[in-house]
């Protein structure tokens, strides 16, 4: 609901200017159909449906971005077992948001996951 929110509130900004991209982030605990996860799960697949439609309704380049797993105090909460350890840091994973941007020029509508990343980047 809130990013409907903020997209529909967007909207008029986003039509006007001739090199506008909209990003949404995801996760890939989205893709599994896990007990306990539901919500979660069902909000990432209403996202992605969303980000898909509006990318086929209008001129705006909009994306789903998924980053590598980080320690937020959502995992601290979602696996309480998990430390800081062993996930990378937020600054650590944001750069996949920069290159999802400049990405955003060729496709648009679509999920720009750090696997694609990586495996293009060790390629």
């Amino acid at each position: 609901n809130a990013n409907w929110k903020i997209l529909k509130s967007m909207h008029p900004l986003l039509i006007e200017s001739q090199n506008a991209v909209a990003l949404f982030a995801t996760g890939d605990m989205s893709k599994t159909n896990k007990a306990y996860w539901g919500a979660y799960a069902v909000s990432k697949a209403a996202l992605k449906e969303m980000v898909t439609i509006y990318s086929e309704e209008s001129n705006v380049r909009i994306n789903l971005v998924e980053p590598e797993p980080s320690y937020t105090k959502f995992i601290a909460k979602a696996f309480p077992g998990k430390t800081e350890g062993d996930f990378k840091k937020p600054s650590e994973v944001s750069e996949i948001f920069v290159t999802s941007a400049i990405r955003s020029n060729i496709i648009s509508g679509d999920t720009i996951s750090y696997e694609l990343t990586t495996s293009e980047s060790d390629a």
